[in-house]
């Protein structure tokens, strides 16, 4: 009966229909234009990189955008950050980054690349997000990687630094390599800071070549990087001319071990076939050991064929909130260029299938393939409804002679599914642009999602680098949340009628209420759960706060929580009680606040079964014959009799306060503790001093009362009562309760 009074009279509800993206106040961003600096040239590929991040800790995710081709199409670069606000991105104090210029160090020469690649990611823990920016055509292409710093002023070149390959393990450099082609930040240690790995395809004609540096107090440092290449430094497979190890990187926690690991994209393995690396993360940081190469005809039903390019394009999410993250991985080759996404579910032992695929016109999915769409061309993974379960952006630059659309595949409890799919194209059903949209475009070459506006629901950035003859634009694309978590009412566990409305120490109380959780979420709090031994204060990404402090939780639902209270041991005060969702995140979501007045004791039965009027069986066993107390039927599959005089009975109650010894809220007992106040049993018109009052070893907040039914009972649906105090103090469970009593 351990569990028993977490999970009785547990209720289920629906959510209204999820919001999703609009374009409604949808924004279109470019060089000289919405208070931008500066200018629009041919060539200047605004728009190629993109990446977000809140680089100045205001709690809005800002967005950095890479234009490597910039000045005058002389590929030198710049990287423009546009900060989000209230209402969303704004020009307003936006920055133009180049090197040799306002103190970041390096020269503005042709042919750089300055921008090519960016990442955000705080490498210092300082809780300002920090950007990587990758110049690959630096020195002949041997490459730099350059590091501005956030700060409460936004980007800095304050403390900027730069990389290159004879800084990091394995140096040596060369013409050609592209050190900095690809980027992405993961905790891959689990030590809080974020880590930047650095892709370097082109390296040793195209074998490939991958850094990890990690991050501390101070920033980034060489001390402790790796590098990592197939068939060496400690990894499975061969190296070949073509591979092009590295040509994509994303990182995510695929095995809920706490430390992100990190995917390597090989498309030009095995003649163009392609494959995936999959490193795991461990405290030293990115480890060789088990890592496993992935192919696209081991995860899918499909063949594996030449020219597919499995691994050109990946995105990590964990789309069915299992607590596992979730890789999906693009085939851009597949079927003469119209592209596949394969979606891989993570588990305990990492990445394994079967898996899904993904493709226009098939599975609910909008449109129809044609050769050269490059299904998946970019991927990005964001809430974009609310619900709480991440939803994946598709770009698809080759559609329609490379004008470009976005799919938008929406997640749910069972993962992604074609449920709401959204198509977006420039010029279509709201969205700024040219219609028809025009041939090279290419909308939909970079991705990337964040809640700019912070209203609980993630937008999507989408570049269209080939605008205006390779000029350049972004667009900014808002997602609607559901809505904030709301409170309905604030009841005792046990569900007495009518409700109770006030709370004691230690006492399991319901909150019912509407978006707590994802559609559909249930998670009852187990073993893996306990912190030091006590019930967990964040369960399924949400936390419950009683005038303040974390209570711990027993369950959450979508539509309600099992929490224990941290009221005062004597009461005596009035406490706010909130939820909030995707707790210690920076979306979180609070709901408003209800207040309980807290009591020395509010005891209160848990009911097999609870009616506003007639008999409300009250939970209890028969010690005597180990059976359920009560009229057959009240709960399918069980056996239930009526109690007889002299058997033993004990009761399933909580809100008895005080115990001794005295636990803490969240502490499972070690033994039986007593309550501290007596307790008196009301049968009918008679009171009975129970044998046993209290708590029982590992129940937090579950107390038992037995009692003998004395001989001369009345027989029948007899009324019970707890009274609790001294001289009890008119702390008793609430009218209508009955217990069967028979021969």
């Amino acid at each position: 009966m351990r569990s028993f009074a977490v999970l009785v009279a547990l209720c289920c509800s629906t959510l209204p229909a999820s919001a999703q993206l609009t374009t409604q106040g949808n924004q279109v961003f470019a060089q000289g234009a919405s208070s931008l600096p500066g200018s629009p040239d041919v060539n200047d590929f605004f728009g190629n990189a993109l990446a977000a991040g809140d680089f100045n800790g205001d709690g809005f995710l800002d967005l950095a955008i890479g234009s490597p081709g910039d000045n005058n199409g002389q590929n030198r670069g710049a990287v423009h950050i546009v900060y989000g606000a209230a209402a969303g991105l704004t020009g307003q104090g936006s920055q133009e980054w180049i090197q040799g210029h306002d103190g970041v160090e390096g020269n503005d020469e042709r042919n750089d690349g300055f921008g090519s690649s960016v990442a955000a990611g705080d490498f210092d823990n300082d809780g300002f997000a920090d950007l990587a920016v990758g110049v690959p055509g630096e020195d002949n292409a041997q490459g730099i990687v350059a590091i501005l710093y956030g700060s409460s002023a936004g980007i800095a070149s304050a403390r900027n630094q730069v990389w290159n390959t004879d800084d990091l393990a394995g140096a040596g450099r060369s013409n050609g390599d592209a050190f900095g082609t690809t980027l992405t930040t993961g905790d891959f240690n689990g030590d809080g800071f974020a880590d930047l790995a650095i892709g370097t395809p082109n390296r040793s004609n195209g074998r490939g070549l991958v850094h990890v540096m990690y991050g501390r107090t101070g920033g980034l440092s060489n001390t402790g990087s790796q590098r990592f290449r197939q068939g060496a430094d400690g990894l499975e497979g061969d190296e070949t001319n073509g591979d092009f190890f590295g040509y994509a990187l994303a990182a995510g926690d695929v095995n809920g071990d706490g430390f992100d690991d990190l995917l390597v994209g090989v498309p030009g393995e095995d003649s163009s076939k392609g494959g995936v690396q999959l490193l795991f993360g461990a405290a030293g940081g990115i480890t060789p050991d088990g890592d496993v190469f992935l192919r696209q005809d081991s995860l899918f039903a499909d063949d594996r064929q030449d020219g597919d390019a499995f691994g050109q394009v990946i995105a990590t999410g964990d789309f069915n909130q299992d607590g596992y993250v979730d890789a999906a991985i693009a085939a851009l080759g597949e079927d003469n260029g119209r592209g596949r996404v394969g979606v891989v579910h993570g588990a305990a032992d990492g990445l394994t299938g079967p898996a899904v695929q993904w493709r226009q016109g098939a599975n609910g999915i909008l449109d129809q393939e044609n050769a050269g769409d490059r299904f998946g061309s970019a991927l990005a993974v964001g809430d974009f409804n609310g619900d709480g379960f991440p939803d994946l952006a598709v770009g698809v630059r080759g559609e329609a002679n490379n004008s470009g659309i976005v799919q938008v595949i929406y997640g749910s409890l069972g993962g992604l599914t074609a449920a709401g799919n959204q198509r977006f194209m420039q010029g279509v059903d709201g969205l700024d642009g040219t219609n028809p949209p025009e041939a090279g475009d290419d909308f939909g070459w970079a991705l990337v999602a964040g809640d700019f506006g912070r209203d609980g629901a993630a937008d999507l950035a989408v570049s269209a680098p080939g605008e205006d003859n390779n000029r350049g634009i972004v667009h900014a694309i808002y997602g609607q949340a559901t809505g904030l978590p709301t409170i309905s009412s604030l009841v005792g566990a046990g569900l007495s009628q009518p409700f109770v409305t006030k709370a004691s120490y230690n006492q399991i109380l319901t909150i019912f209420g509407q978006r707590f959780a994802p559609d559909g979420f249930a998670r009852v709090a187990g073993g893996a759960d306990l912190v030091n031994g006590r019930l967990p204060t964040k369960l399924g990404g949400v936390c419950v706060e009683m005038g303040g402090q974390r209570a711990p939780l027993f369950a959450v639902f979508d539509t309600q929580i099992n929490f224990q209270s941290v009221a005062p041991v004597n009461g005596g005060s009035t406490l706010p009680v909130r939820v909030i969702r995707n707790c210690d995140e920076p979306n979180a979501l609070l709901s408003g606040t209800v207040d309980v007045e807290t009591v020395a004791a509010a005891p209160e039965f848990f009911f097999f079964v609870s009616t506003q009027t007639g008999v409300n069986p009250v939970a209890a066993v028969n010690e005597t014959t180990k059976r359920l107390v009560g009229q057959p039927g009240l709960l399918p599959g069980a056996i239930f009799e009526a109690a007889k005089p002299g058997d033993v009975v004990t009761l399933y109650v909580t809100g008895l306060a005080d115990t001794i010894p005295r636990y803490g809220p969240g502490e499972l007992p070690p033994g039986a503790a007593s309550t501290a106040r007596p307790v008196i049993v009301r049968l009918g018109a008679r009171d009975i001093t129970p044998l046993y009052a209290g708590v029982k070893p590992f129940n937090a907040g579950l107390y038992q009362v037995s009692f003998t039914v004395p001989a001369d009972v009345v027989l029948g649906n007899i009324q019970i009562q707890l009274i609790v105090g001294e001289p009890f103090l008119n702390l008793a469970t609430p009218p209508g309760a009955f217990i069967l009593i028979g021969q």
